[in-house]
């Protein structure tokens, strides 16, 4: 047990990783090798959320304010551009707005209702949500600006031109985000810094050396985990019933997103519900305003155009769910019942999209 400690989870995840590949190479049934790659990709994801915790601990809070933000939805965007490499446009803007769907709703609502049975209310920051809940509705509306525009002009090459323009900008205030969160004003986020420094230093050398083998090592090993995923979308799409794209909006997402939605729920219990809120809406904001805006530069640098033209249906759920989002945000507390509310509206919303 001690040394299966020492090595982090690694053999079961080298076991899982090995696993997946076998089942894609020997053409397993559809459903089998899609278990078996999603495991092996949640895996691999657990080990890039715990080594960048890690190095945040042991170097400070800013190094681990860009680690995250580098790395923090790393798997979500290797699934998309690995689908976008593969031609499967409706997948990859399935995901953007499902990922951000199961941030918003599944992960903050599970949160309110875990943490809400032992305790009347969970109190969080609520000047931070505030200006976390207005980057999102400005997200949101800018990812509508190509389909509303899209609506009347229906030359692709002008969406795909104003989709890498609204990428750009969101770009832009990503980075203007990290400079207001990490510098101009950090006193909105003292309570996390705080914690933080308290603990910074107490990693030896070693073990900070172990935390960036462990993240170089999954971030690559899941990328052609990630290729074998997108490649095994389509056949079990076929297999049982379902369309490719309800697949990349439901199914996909929860698969990079495991790790951050059980630590999101640890936190929860722990009664730090900054940290859920933090985990849940940061990862939207960095779904919306990164991976897209990179899945888009890097579609036409791959010559595979990519444009920010949603459903009416997907634009619907993304503004409903960043309105539920400031809502509960309002007055700083949450309960048990809110969470039931959120939680039953990401429910409702993938009922909708299976009879879309």
């Amino acid at each position: 047990m001690a040394l299966w400690a020492r090595a982090g989870g690694w053999p079961l995840t080298i076991a899982a990783v090995c696993l997946s590949m076998a089942g894609f190479l020997l053409h397993a049934p559809p459903g089998v090798a899609f278990v078996l790659e999603a495991v092996g990709v949640a895996l691999l994801a657990r080990h890039i959320g715990r080594a960048t915790g890690s190095l945040a601990t042991a170097h400070g809070p800013q190094i681990g304010a860009l680690l995250s933000a580098g790395f923090g939805n790393v798997v979500e965007l290797m699934i998309a551009i690995m689908a976008l490499r593969a031609g499967l446009y409706d997948v990859v803007k399935a995901s953007i707005v499902g990922s951000m769907l199961a941030n918003l709703l599944l992960t903050l609502g599970v949160c309110m209702i875990v943490g809400g049975t032992r305790r009347p209310f969970q109190h969080f920051n609520q000047a931070k949500a505030g200006v976390n809940s207005t980057m999102l509705f400005m997200a949101v509306t800018g990812l509508a600006v190509t389909s509303v525009y899209a609506l009347r002009h229906t030359v692709q090459w002008r969406a795909e031109a104003l989709s890498i323009g609204v990428s750009t900008v969101f770009l832009i205030v990503y980075i203007l985000g990290l400079v207001f969160s990490m510098g101009t004003h950090r006193a909105l986020f003292t309570q996390v810094e705080g914690e933080s420094e308290t603990r910074r230093g107490r990693m030896s050398k070693r073990e900070v050396r172990a935390a960036w083998f462990d993240l170089a090592s999954a971030t690559l090993l899941v990328a052609p985990l990630s290729d074998f995923l997108v490649h095994t979308v389509q056949p079990l799409a076929q297999g049982i019933g379902l369309r490719p794209d309800f697949i990349g909006l439901i199914f996909l997402p929860l698969v990079g997103a495991a790790p951050e939605f059980f630590s999101a729920i640890v936190l929860a219990r722990r009664d730090q519900m900054d940290g859920s809120m933090e985990i849940a809406v940061g990862s939207s904001l960095q779904i919306a305003l990164f991976v897209a805006p990179v899945l888009v530069l890097s579609g036409a640098m791959m010559g595979r155009l990519l444009n920010l033209v949603f459903t009416p249906i997907e634009l619907m759920m993304m503004f409903l769910a960043a309105i539920l989002t400031a809502l509960v945000s309002l007055d700083g507390e949450t309960n048990w019942f809110e969470g039931t509310l959120v939680t039953a509206t990401y429910l409702l919303f993938a009922i909708l999209f299976l009879f879309k």
